[in-house]
């Protein structure tokens, strides 16, 4: 085999080498954006139930129970669903219950990227 033949090789061996190390590279940071993006919401769906515990805790409803899910559309939110549940709702007013939705609804944007959609049980 010539040089000319044996340098060519060397080449497209280097160049095939190159492409499959750049995908990878690729992937890799793609998998480490999306690995952050999880992080990030997970602690601010944990600082936004906090925030709604507190303010739950401080007007007279302490332990009530607390469920934040979400559904996505494809990778990112679409959608988060809290579930807030204590045994005095059922004697609180529709004044105050409108308030603690528009209050949790305006905390929302600080916290979450999805829609909220706000349900009070007893």
């Amino acid at each position: 085999m010539s040089v000319k033949i044996k340098l060519f090789a060397g080449m497209v061996a280097a160049l095939i080498f190159t492409g499959i190390l750049s995908v990878a590279l690729v992937a890799h940071a793609e998998e480490i954006k999306t690995k952050a993006y999880y992080e990030m919401l997970a602690q601010n769906e944990e600082t936004y139930v906090n925030s709604v515990r507190r303010y739950l805790a401080d007007n007279g409803f302490k332990n009530a129970g607390i469920n934040l899910t979400k559904t996505f559309d494809g990778d990112v939110v679409d959608e988060y669903k809290l579930v807030i549940n204590h045994h005095s709702f059922e004697y609180a007013s529709a004044d105050k219950l409108d308030l603690m939705e528009e209050t949790f609804a305006y905390g929302d944007g600080f916290y979450l990227d999805g829609d909220v959609r706000i349900e009070f049980s007893f």
